[in-house]
């Protein structure tokens, strides 16, 4: 056999085996293609919902209901925002606190389930749906809206105010914040977040606490804390097997 058969027959082979190999490459990688697929959908079916935990404390007066704001997010982005404002039955319950029942360590449990998206100047579908609400031995929570209750004023008093709403009036009008009142008096809460959450609270010291101002609309908002007489509670949860009317 002459020397340029070999050489074509060692050509051939090795076209054969460079073939071979790159079929078994493409091969392996479709393999680990679909592993890393189902790895990622494995993740995504396992992976636990964010939740978000902030305590906090209102101090000030047991007789007054003061401020607590947050602001969606949009649900075009991240879908429906759950919030929840909480508070177990015994907190603040040691026998040196008891601001709400001073001979008992039962001072007010909440339960304040929301849903909500996007703020009232947003473009995104925007609400506040309360999904659950009930509290036990003292009321806790008033005024909750999607656009905070406050009370709306003229950055400059010489130029034209944003609506018609009267300045100083407690309305539902925050166009950037949502928002409730949350019973002072040295009270402890718990907010749980499934997404990032800007929140904010009165923490019971002082009076008025200013919000947001808007210089292009030449509007500000202020809130202040509310009476216990004046409170408006939630919508209370339904549940059909205690409310269920007897048969």
């Amino acid at each position: 056999m002459s020397l340029e058969s070999n050489i074509a027959e060692l050509v051939q082979a090795s076209n054969a085996l460079t073939g071979t190999v790159n079929g078994k490459i493409a091969d392996i990688d479709r393999r680990v293609d679909v592993k890393v697929q189902q790895m990622e959908d494995w993740r995504k079916e396992n992976t636990p919902e964010r939740r978000i935990v902030i305590d906090f404390t209102i101090g000030g007066s047991k007789d007054f209901f003061y401020p607590v704001w947050w602001r969606f997010r949009a649900a075009g982005e991240d879908g429906t925002h759950q919030v929840s404002i909480v508070r177990n039955f015994a907190w603040n319950g040691a026998e040196k606190e008891r601001p709400l029942n001073a001979s008992s360590v039962h001072q007010a449990g909440l339960l304040l389930e929301m849903e909500g998206s996007d703020v009232a100047w947003g473009g995104d579908a925007k609400f506040l749906e309360i999904k659950r609400f009930n509290e036990t031995y003292n009321p806790t929570v008033s005024h909750v809206a999607h656009a905070m209750y406050c009370k709306q004023y003229r950055i400059d008093v010489n130029k034209p105010a944003y609506n018609s709403i009267p300045e100083g009036t407690l309305a539902a009008c925050n166009m950037v914040l949502s928002g409730a009142y949350l019973r002072g008096g040295g009270l402890n809460y718990r907010v749980i977040s499934n997404l990032p959450l800007d929140f904010g609270f009165h923490d019971g010291k002082g009076e008025e606490r200013e919000l947001a101002r808007y210089e292009h609309v030449n509007t500000r908002w202020v809130a202040s804390p509310i009476a216990l007489a004046s409170r408006v509670a939630p919508p209370q949860t339904l549940n059909a097997f205690v409310d269920a009317p007897i048969a």
